[in-house]
């Protein structure tokens, strides 16, 4: 919960998981944690219930995700090697694959109430891996973070190397369930939303053959599109993908300055359910100011198909 003040990055409702930060000796030189071959750096949340409540003039500078984060795949930073060229993908002396900052829970609901404001988007699931997000060089994951002078945030690389900054991720690795969610999503905005609205991942999937999304909107703005589905990659047909039994979205009040899609943007979805047993996707305009174009599916990209599912779209008043 909370209530009024700045949050100057991102929330998320799960975690981030990953390598092991270096440890340093007293010598000066270091090492990296051992945590690579157990489940200390999976970060895997099981859960009643997640709830993100913004409320009473407070605002989030970054985005709002349901889920959690992730890094990617590392096995060499600044040029130095991991430990043993191990990491938590989970396959290490013969491990089943675990995924990282996945998220299991019966619900999660984000809440953005009154004079609030999000200066980012809101994704009803996590983020997961864009590996051109970077930062001098490195992934954006891959730094400890800090505030600086009370106003902003800083990222302090985990080392500094000799062989130049980045971080080096194999080109085979499969980051399509990092981040993943299997859950019921509700999102429930009457504030000010200065990007987009998602209900499902940024790039990682949210599934659940039995699970649904849920989008309400009674008051405020929304300065960009809302999505049933997630944002999606044009580089990765998989990324963002959402699979479950039904996707809700009913706008009573408030503006929306784009348009409303009830699957995700470039991202694919499905849902297991058909539109007249209550399921499917069903969107519902009861009030609210759509400034452009109401669509049952996905906004898509050219070559893929967008949505698989029976939807509805209903507009009164």
């Amino acid at each position: 919960n909370i209530s009024g003040g700045r949050v100057l990055g991102d929330v998320f409702g799960g975690g981030r998981g990953g390598l092991d930060k270096v440890c340093h000796e007293k010598d000066g030189t270091f090492r990296w944690g051992d945590s690579q071959s157990d489940t200390t750096g999976h970060s895997t949340v099981f859960c009643d219930s997640i709830n993100i409540t913004i409320s009473k003039k407070a605002r989030v500078v970054g985005n709002i995700y349901g889920g959690g984060e992730s890094t990617p795949y590392i096995t060499a930073y600044d040029g130095i090697g991991t430990l043993d060229g191990k990491d938590l993908k989970g396959n290490v002396g013969g491990e089943s694959y675990i995924p990282l900052a996945s998220v299991n829970a019966k619900t999660i609901t984000i809440k953005v109430m009154g004079d609030s404001v999000v200066s980012g988007s809101i994704f009803g699931a996590g983020k997961g891996i864009d590996l051109e997000e970077k930062y001098d060089g490195r992934h954006s994951s891959a730094y400890v973070f800090a505030m600086a002078d009370g106003k902003n945030i800083v990222r302090i690389p985990w080392i500094k190397g000799t062989g130049g900054a980045g971080t080096t991720v194999p080109d085979d690795v499969n980051h399509d369930d990092y981040a993943s969610v299997e859950s019921d999503i509700t999102i429930d905005v009457n504030g000010t939303i200065e990007k987009s609205i998602y209900g499902g991942g940024a790039f990682s999937k949210t599934y659940g053959t039995e699970k649904t999304i849920s989008i309400k909107m009674t008051g405020g703005i929304v300065k960009e599109s809302i999505f049933g589905g997630g944002k999606g990659s044009s580089e990765n047909i998989n990324a963002g993908f959402v699979d479950v039994r039904g996707i809700s979205i009913n706008l009573t009040g408030g503006n929306v300055l784009k348009s409303v899609y009830g699957g995700g943007e470039l991202a694919q979805t499905k849902t297991s359910a058909q539109a007249n047993t209550g399921s499917g996707i069903n969107v519902i305009i009861n009030g609210c100011e759509v400034a452009s174009n109401v669509f049952g599916g996905g906004l898509g990209s050219s070559g893929s198909v967008s949505t698989k599912s029976k939807r509805t779209v209903t507009l009164k008043g």
